[in-house]
């Protein structure tokens, strides 16, 4: 049977694990991207940021992650749509409704 100290021991290994893996997974996201080069790569540093840390701090009960929830689903939702402006798509287009029955 192990003690308190034992079982908070491992706790604090686990907490320093999690942000060191929290690091690295940002570190890796910029050597991928070989820095920050271009403005499509902030944004979605900010969704591998939002997510690695809403998942961090949800799993502490901590409030907090609620704000790093809308930061990574912001930063998605922006991407997709400079994505599809980019790509001149059509559904964004706002067109004037047809209407027959005045003419």
């Amino acid at each position: 049977m192990s003690s308190n100290s034992e079982q908070f021991r491992q706790y604090v290994f686990l907490d320093r694990l999690a942000k060191l893996l929290i690091i690295t997974g940002l570190a890796l996201s910029l050597y991928d991207f070989a820095g920050l080069t271009a403005f499509n790569q902030v944004i979605e540093l900010g969704v591998a940021a939002g997510f690695r840390l809403r998942t961090y701090l949800f799993a502490k009960s901590k409030p907090q992650g609620c704000f790093w929830l809308m930061v990574g689903n912001i930063s998605a939702a922006s991407i997709m749509m400079r994505q599809a402006m980019l790509n001149d798509n059509p559904a964004l287009k706002v067109t004037k409704p047809r209407c027959h029955c005045l003419s």
